[in-house]
């Protein structure tokens, strides 16, 4: 198993690539997520006499967290969490470090007691050029977080000397410079060469 401080430095999780599941069923696609948080309330409590201390005591929570996720709206947009609706399964946020790979995603958000509370959409503009956004605002009583097993977790690419075998460790990038681009244009016709000849 590795080091956590190593693992820390050389092998950092992306935030850049996560999905949504929504009830179970619908995957939404999300260009940002925030408001993923765990926090309880306290109150604070004075000792009598001459004690400089206070007391911390837990309180019941006073208001939920709120969880905002913005999305794109296509052509063919389908809305799965409308105002108002109360998600009858946990909502799961998979981050992870390969797209198309949530199966063995690195991080598992689960947030329970999920209910949709507003939808504010994006400003329209017509002097300059944009996408049209959403952003969904849910609240949620609780979120739990998960963290893959170092098994689980597959190792980063590793390029040998050439660039050309991989072998899964991360010491070197995969663009090849102009030279090993020509070099490996230039066997390939004489490959041809060879074959039409």
């Amino acid at each position: 198993m590795a080091n956590p401080s190593e693992e820390l430095v050389n092998n950092p999780m992306p935030n850049y690539i996560f999905l949504l599941r929504v009830d179970a069923v619908y995957d939404l696609p999300c260009t940002k997520v925030s408001g993923i948080a765990q926090e309880k309330e306290y109150e604070n409590i004075m000792e009598g006499g001459v004690n400089d201390y206070v007391q911390l005591r837990e309180k019941p929570v006073s208001k939920p967290s709120i969880l905002q996720i913005e999305r794109y709206i296509g052509e063919r947009h389908f809305d799965p969490l409308p105002v108002g609706y109360q998600c009858q399964m946990p909502l799961v946020l998979y981050v992870g470090r390969y797209v198309h790979d949530f199966n063995h995603a690195v991080m598992t958000f689960t947030f329970s007691g999920a209910v949709v509370t507003s939808k504010k959409y994006g400003e329209l503009d017509a002097e300059k050029g944009g996408l049209m956004s959403v952003t969904t605002e849910i609240a949620y009583q609780q979120v739990t977080v998960e963290n893959a097993n170092a098994e689980e977790i597959r190792t980063p690419w590793e390029f040998d000397s050439t660039g050309m075998r991989f072998q899964g460790k991360g010491k070197r990038h995969a663009a090849y410079d102009h030279q090993e681009l020509r070099k490996a244009d230039m066997e390939q016709m004489g490959l041809l060469r060879r074959k039409i000849f």
